[in-house]
């Protein structure tokens, strides 16, 4: 099977034409899904195939890891894949909650102006995000791509204080800056 690469078409126009690259040739086709597209059962079956390939490839990390740290406190002969009753309910409930949380992907164009509470706001999730990690001993480096991206999502959703929290700070900030200009002028 070839290798493609999209070129997806912008927010504006959904229905512009889409070049893929295939083994160094470009080749354009109209998109056939739009948002609001009746799945039928064969592409129902192919998303959530997708889906949970998704979920597996991403999830693989935390299990590999948890099953490293398992390994180098086992005697000579035993699995690292031995897990304890409580340890599989443990992962059961965080693949359960980042399902939940998961989304495709959406494709990355140009990046446009950013909004100084929802940078914030996702600094401070991050940073929260982090702190938790830290707790149980993960990395951010070690989770797959786009999953810490994706919990700073879960957690904005989940937790709209953090906005709140954000709002007041980007507000501080621009009466702290006021302050200075006006001293300066």
């Amino acid at each position: 099977m070839a290798k493609a690469k999209a070129s997806n078409p912008t927010d504006t126009d959904a229905s512009a034409p889409i070049t893929i690259k295939v083994q160094g040739q470009f080749f354009s086709f109209s998109p056939r899904y739009f948002e609001g597209h009746v799945l039928t059962s064969i592409e129902a079956d192919v998303l959530n195939q997708t889906f949970g390939e998704n979920l597996r490839n991403n999830f693989a990390s935390r299990i590999r890891d948890a099953a490293d740290r398992l390994a180098e406190n086992l005697p000579e002969g035993g699995s690292a894949r031995d897990f304890s009753e409580e340890e599989k309910t443990a992962f059961a409930s965080e693949f359960a909650a980042y399902a939940e949380i998961y989304s495709f992907k959406t494709p990355r164009v140009g990046a446009g102006p950013v909004d100084p509470i929802d940078a914030e706001a996702k600094k401070i999730a991050k940073a929260i995000i982090l702190v938790h990690l830290g707790k149980k001993n993960i990395k951010a480096s070690s989770l797959p791509e786009g999953n810490l991206e994706m919990m700073i999502k879960g957690l904005l959703a989940k937790q709209p204080q953090i906005r709140d929290e954000a709002i007041r700070r980007v507000e501080a900030l621009k009466s702290a800056g006021d302050d200075a200009l006006d001293g300066l002028m």
